[in-house]
């Protein structure tokens, strides 16, 4: 988790590519804004994929926050 003023980032990795969605939803489920009643809008949060120059396609897993699709 990286905070910064007013916003917050989650940093996730994750090598096995098949793993990522699922690691995705358990840390959404499990992360401290939930531990702390904390409200996340998702119409304003994104995210974003990091990859390798070699891999030109990168992973974009589906994720959702209260039943919405975060965009990328």
């Amino acid at each position: 988790m990286v905070l910064f003023a007013d916003d917050t980032s989650l940093i996730i990795t994750e090598r096995d590519e098949s793993a990522l969605p699922h690691k995705i939803k358990n840390i959404m489920k499990e992360t401290w804004f939930h531990k702390n009643n904390i409200i996340i809008n998702a119409e304003e949060t994104i995210a974003t994929s990091f990859h390798t120059i070699q891999n030109r396609l990168p992973v974009r897993p589906q994720i959702s926050l209260k039943n919405m699709d975060i965009a990328y």
